[in-house]
């Protein structure tokens, strides 16, 4: 086994320095270092011109040994604390194992050992993500650079204080006694460190770092979430590490987020189960299909964002004539008349521009959310580059299924959703049936018999309902809502019931994926089961049914089959102001 590369995480020195030199210490150390054949990276002399500073930071992150050289102008520096926040997030979140592979320096202007040192630092960034945020309500052209650097701010606000008290509790000398006998003292600790990374054998544990990452991302808008993580926290530092406690989290996170995601979130959960302590008989199988499970997720999780605002923009411009930029109406129009199915960096793309359209009316956006969700897509950002993440460790896994493949992929998807907690306040319901319904010296009202969908705490799936409404509602419709279904977002027919089109019982979702072959039907994509489904339209014998009710099944069928093309078809027309296609024309 190689030796591990040592990496240097500092502020690069100026002329204003006071007492030891930030620069002259890690020159010091570094020539002792090299003279002593330790493998090292360092900014500086490592990053190739026009280097992606942000890559190399993420790479830092990732290493086995750091030396952290903290000052003032460290701990006040964007780039230094994300260097920080990136070793925290990729030691899982977990300070101890940050504390194993860091060697951290206190310069003398480094007032951290005492609370109010530290509170001063978490102020100072509190006040710079205050003064961005109000930077980007002025609109100004350079909006987008803005939101990247006001994503960075918050993340280091938010873990500020954790990170100030890894440093300041841990055993550190001042530089010149590190300094002592030509950094007799750091080397040692670099070769134990060494021996100790030989002798270890790698985790095999899922879900640790998705777990925590989602549960502190819902803290904001689910209750469940915000009381889970205050009380494991203020018991447990590392309570995703265990197995009862990180059972309980998980069974929050499946039952709060909607309809096809819960599931999928417990698929996940069962898939991690199967680890060292219970092998299986071929890891390589549940590597694969951890990481096509973790694929799935993301790409249903953007679809779904997509339905929701393209199936309100339809509803808004039937009664608001609107104008869509030429740009995103093309990506919109490739949504509708795609031939082929699309991967996730598409819809990454799609959801990008309709963010974007919705920025003109902001009001009607199917999330309260919004103006969040539009920091999140904004290029560059931590959910733009996550995507892309996500999407090469999916081309590389044709040949790559290993457990640091599901590693990187987990933290993608923690990364994914960091900015979606929101999703675990919304529902889900499928509308199965709506019956006039008039009980006796009463005023009428509609009898709607509905289906929740997704998992609740007993893990009970998908639970048939019924409700005594006065408004009659959408028949086959699937909505996606916060307080009331009847108000929320009709996502019918990008996402449809297949079951309900049959007449059958427990519901199965399909989600709209692309124009079927010929052009004359469309294909769903169940992520419940993976199977497809074309809808076709039907002959229906319009003599026989033109003045009285459809009373046969089949009949009631081919009606349904046809009203999925039918309102597809619509809200092409209406969104892209195109005439009616060819969906029905076999009709």
């Amino acid at each position: 086994m190689p030796k591990p590369e040592i990496f240097f995480s500092y502020g690069w020195g100026d002329a204003n320095e006071l007492g030891v030199s930030r620069e002259k210490f890690v020159n010091d150390l570094y020539d002792s270092l090299a003279k002593a054949s330790y493998p090292m990276v360092r900014d500086k002399p490592d990053l190739e011109y026009k280097g992606l500073i942000k890559g190399f930071m993420e790479r830092l992150g990732k290493a086995a040994i750091i030396i952290v050289v903290v000052s003032d102008k460290y701990l006040k520096s964007p780039n230094c604390m994300f260097e920080l926040l990136e070793i925290y997030k990729r030691s899982n979140s977990d300070p101890g194992e940050m504390r194993e592979k860091i060697f951290p320096v206190l310069l003398e202007d480094a007032t951290i050992a005492k609370d109010a040192g530290v509170s001063a630092y978490t102020s100072y960034w509190e006040t710079k993500q205050t003064e961005l945020e109000e930077e980007m309500k002025k609109g100004l052209s350079n909006r987008a650079e803005i939101a990247g650097s006001l994503e960075a701010y918050r993340d280091i606000a938010t873990n500020n204080t954790k990170l100030l008290r890894i440093l300041a509790g841990m055993n550190t000398l001042n530089a010149a006694q590190l300094a002592a006998n030509d950094f007799q003292l750091i080397k040692q600790y670099i070769d134990q460190r060494t021996a100790a990374l030989k002798d270890s054998k790698p985790r095999t544990v899922y879900n640790e770092i998705l777990t925590r990452g989602l549960l502190e991302a819902m803290a904001m808008y689910n209750k469940d979430a915000a009381a889970f993580v205050q009380d494991a926290a203020g018991n447990y530092p590392a309570w995703e590490k265990d197995i009862a406690t990180s059972a309980d989290a998980q069974l929050i996170i499946s039952s709060s987020f909607p309809g096809s995601l819960g599931a999928q979130f417990s698929r996940l959960w069962a898939i991690g189960q199967l680890n060292e302590s219970n092998p299986p008989p071929d890891p390589a199988s549940i590597q694969a299909s951890y990481l096509k499970n973790s694929f799935h997720l993301a790409k249903m999780t953007l679809q779904l964002l997509c339905f929701a605002f393209i199936s309100r923009l339809w509803d808004y411009k039937n009664v608001q004539n609107v104008a869509i930029p030429d740009n995103e109406l093309n990506i919109i129009r490739s949504f509708f008349e795609r031939k082929a199915i699309s991967g996730t960096d598409k819809y990454m793309s799609l959801l990008q521009a309709l963010v974007s359209v919705f920025g003109a009316f902001p009001a009607e956006a199917p999330f309260t959310e919004f103006a969040d969700l539009q920091v999140a897509t904004l290029p560059g950002s931590g959910l733009v580059n996550a995507v892309k993440k996500l999407q090469t460790i999916e081309e590389d896994s044709r040949t790559d299924v290993s457990f640091a493949a599901c590693l990187d992929a987990e933290k993608e998807l923690a990364a994914i959703f960091a900015p979606l907690g929101f999703l675990s306040g919304y529902k889900m319901v499928s509308i199965k049936e709506i019956s006039y319904y008039a009980l006796r010296n009463m005023v009428p009202h509609y009898l709607h018999n509905y289906t929740e969908l997704g998992l609740d705490r007993n893990q009970q799936v998908n639970i048939d309902r019924i409700n005594y409404l006065e408004i009659p509602g959408n028949t086959d419709a699937i909505f996606l809502f916060k307080l009331d279904y009847w108000k929320g977002t009709n996502l019918f027919p990008f996402m449809i019931n297949f079951s309900g089109l049959n007449l059958q019982g427990s519901p199965t979702l399909y989600f709209y994926s692309k124009i079927g072959f010929g052009g004359n039907s469309l294909e769903y994509y169940s992520w419940e089961d993976n199977t497809s489904k074309n809808i076709a339209a039907t002959s229906m014998d319009s003599a026989k049914y033109s003045s009285q009710p459809i009373m046969d099944q089949e009949g009631i069928k081919s009606l349904k089959r046809n009203i999925v093309l039918w309102q597809f078809e619509e809200a092409k027309r209406s969104i892209l102001g195109t005439q009616p296609g060819t969906l029905l024309n076999t009709a």
